[in-house]
């Protein structure tokens, strides 16, 4: 029941710190060049993982 439980909530944490980081990087950087690419993918991603995560909670699943 543990791991039903800790994996997506790893998962959640993890995403936030993917959003966190990509948005504290593309508010300190210069868009003049072209480094805003990797912290808009982290932001992306961590939407992405986040949203998976987030249904993953909603939906209950229960133990077999």
């Amino acid at each position: 029941m543990a791991k039903k439980k800790t994996k997506p909530a790893l998962g959640m944490a993890g995403s936030i710190l993917l959003i966190i980081w990509g948005t504290y990087r593309l508010s300190t950087v210069s868009f003049s060049s072209y480094v805003w690419i990797v912290p808009m993918i982290f932001v992306v991603t961590g939407i992405v993982g986040g949203t998976a995560n987030l249904l993953y909670f909603r939906r209950g699943v229960t133990d077999k």
